[in-house]
């Protein structure tokens, strides 16, 4: 009978929010194993975060940089590509925003780094 409104206001995706220093994402970078490591491999990411993450269907940084590809349609910008991963998948694990804005920050530049997303815009 009653509509429930919802003062919940979306978090947008700002990289320079990550808590990750460019030290973490280049040691992140140069792991042989990255696609197959741990998620707590990522900066500022323990086991409860893994945990949640896990339980969200996330196991493995492959498959986290996957997601973020698939919703690369060759329209949206870069930006909007983040923006969407980041409130459809990383937000309602119920991390930290600042954890969620690192692991979306690290995706990001995990792909950016294997040249399989130009979030820069440039060539």
């Amino acid at each position: 009978k009653y509509k429930i409104l919802s003062l919940y206001k979306m978090t947008e995706f700002n990289l320079e929010l990550s808590r990750a220093s460019t030290a973490q994402i280049t040691e992140l970078l140069r792991r042989e194993d990255l696609f197959e490591c741990e998620l707590t491999a990522f900066p500022h990411i323990g086991e409860a975060n893994a945990d949640k993450l896990s339980d969200a269907g996330f196991n493995k940084i492959s498959q986290l940089v996957g997601k973020l590809l698939s919703y690369d349609n060759g329209v949206r910008t870069p930006q909007e590509v983040a923006q969407q991963f980041y409130t459809e998948d990383i937000e309602p694990t119920g991390m930290n925003k600042d954890k969620c804005q690192t692991l979306v920050y690290c995706c990001v530049h995990i792909a950016d780094e294997k040249k399989l997303f130009n979030f820069h815009g440039d060539n």
